[in-house]
């Protein structure tokens, strides 16, 4: 009966240090570091260490309203801050995100993912599933809008590289914890969405961020004003 119990205590002993080592075992609960995944599209400053995340569906009425604020802050900290886009298409109650998806990477693979992320968002109205059940022409216009090759764009949109791609992504976001769009996230840390509801909320959290790095490079407006300021000294 001893030799029973004790096996049984093992066993339990053997199961906790195997969580403990599949979970890490670093005391760290501050969840996936972003930053350190391959599969995410990103713009800015590449080695930043302050990484804004989005994790965003096109068909999303919501990603589709803060998609104006994010793109305005963007082009003030792309030289200073990391921003990520991770897809996370809600396929249960937006039919079309899916494909809208797949369109962005296929873009993606011939270097427009934003450049079709931002045509996806702003012409919307064209292509979402209360508009049309076959969104695939919309989004071979944008794609040769865009210049890209077209042969490649169809191969690509079918192909299993970009449902694996967008899968993964998927999976990063539910690893995150993300259970809605747009989901957003400072350096691994998920935001509310109150806390980034404006432009001035964005470049406030950013610039707290920044400040408490070694990575708050000067941006390229602050360098041109320290130049003029130097020359005028001199």
């Amino acid at each position: 009966m001893n030799f029973k119990l004790a096996g049984i205590i093992i066993a339990v002993l053997v199961a906790i240090i195997g969580i403990g080592v599949l979970s890490g075992g670093s005391g760290n609960n501050d969840g996936p570091n972003v930053a350190d995944a391959e599969q995410v599209n990103s713009e800015g400053l590449a080695t930043s260490k302050v990484v804004f995340t989005e994790a965003g569906d096109f068909e999303c009425p919501a990603c589709a309203s803060f998609h104006t604020l994010i793109k305005q802050v963007a082009s003030v900290y792309q030289d200073r801050v990391k921003f990520e886009f991770i897809h996370f298409p809600l396929k249960t109650i937006h039919p079309n995100s899916l494909a809208a998806h797949r369109a962005a990477q296929s873009a993606a693979l011939q270097g427009k993912f934003w450049e079709m992320h931002d045509l996806l968002f702003e012409q919307r109205d064209l292509w979402i599933s209360t508009t049309t059940s076959n969104p695939v022409l919309v989004f071979e216009s944008f794609a040769s809008q865009l210049g890209l090759d077209m042969d490649k764009f169809r191969l690509d949109f079918s192909s299993t590289e970009v449902n694996d791609y967008i899968q993964a992504n998927i999976d990063l976001g539910t690893e995150m914890g993300v259970e809605a769009t747009p989901s957003f996230f400072l350096n691994g840390q998920k935001l509310d969405n109150t806390q980034i509801d404006s432009v001035e909320k964005i470049s406030k959290l950013l610039d707290q961020e920044l400040a408490q790095t070694s990575d708050s490079t000067p941006s390229t407006a602050d360098a041109k004003q320290s130049q003029t300021d130097s020359s005028q000294t001199n």
